[in-house]
């Protein structure tokens, strides 16, 4: 992904942060202390929890929507590379929307949803951590999630399918989207030669309806 991030500091780069930054921010708390370290260091190379922390007062109480997309590309990139990110409750699709974001410039809206896009199925083949539905909820701010659907149905290899074990238990895939991925179960189990991954399907599908007993 890294040339779609590349693309993102380029395409971005027109947004310069605002003078006086800091001094534009609340007082309240850490606002000031945080936004003097943003305005000082090169985007390059800030760190993930000031970044974080401004996620969450961003536009409200730090800063313009200007400010934001100055720090974008940036927060992005650590979005897609550094796991800690969804540990920190940022808003951040939720700020976009908040401010317009399906009517920025088409270019700008297509490179943050192909890297969404790269990011998800990036993590949908990595090793499954309960964390996918998370993912999705701060997708579903931007996006219809249909097409997300959609390529975890077409990703249904054991990682993908371990993802989707993690979420069903706990009711985290829409009823529609739980029955489709049933069926590809099913087939993978009957084709299955691997012992371990027959027996895990095995398992799943000898407890899946005890996992829809809220959904009827």
């Amino acid at each position: 992904m890294e040339n779609e991030i590349s693309k993102l500091y380029c395409l971005f780069k027109k947004y310069k942060l605002a003078r006086n930054f800091a001094s534009r921010c609340s007082l309240f708390g850490k606002r000031q202390e945080v936004a003097g370290y943003l305005e000082k260091n090169a985007l390059l190379y800030l760190e993930l929890e000031p970044l974080a922390f401004y996620c969450c007062k961003a536009v409200y109480t730090m800063g313009s929507i200007d400010d934001l997309k100055h720090f974008l590309p940036r927060i992005i990139e650590l979005m897609v590379t550094d796991p800690n990110w969804f540990s920190h409750p940022t808003d951040l699709f939720k700020k976009l929307k908040e401010n317009g974001f399906e009517k920025w410039d088409v270019a700008e809206q297509k490179l943050i949803y192909e890297i969404c896009e790269k990011f998800f199925i990036t993590y949908l083949n990595g090793q499954a951590n309960g964390m996918l539905s998370t993912i999705l909820e701060d997708f579903d701010e931007l996006f219809n999630l249909e097409s997300f659907y959609e390529m975890w149905l077409s990703h249904a290899n054991e990682n993908a399918i371990s993802h989707f074990i993690v979420e069903a238990k706990y009711q985290n895939v829409p009823i529609d989207f739980y029955w489709k991925y049933i069926e590809k179960i099913e087939v993978m189990y009957l084709e299955a030669t691997d012992i371990e991954l027959k027996s895990k399907l095995e398992d799943f599908l000898d407890q899946h309806e005890k996992y829809l007993k809220d959904w009827y």
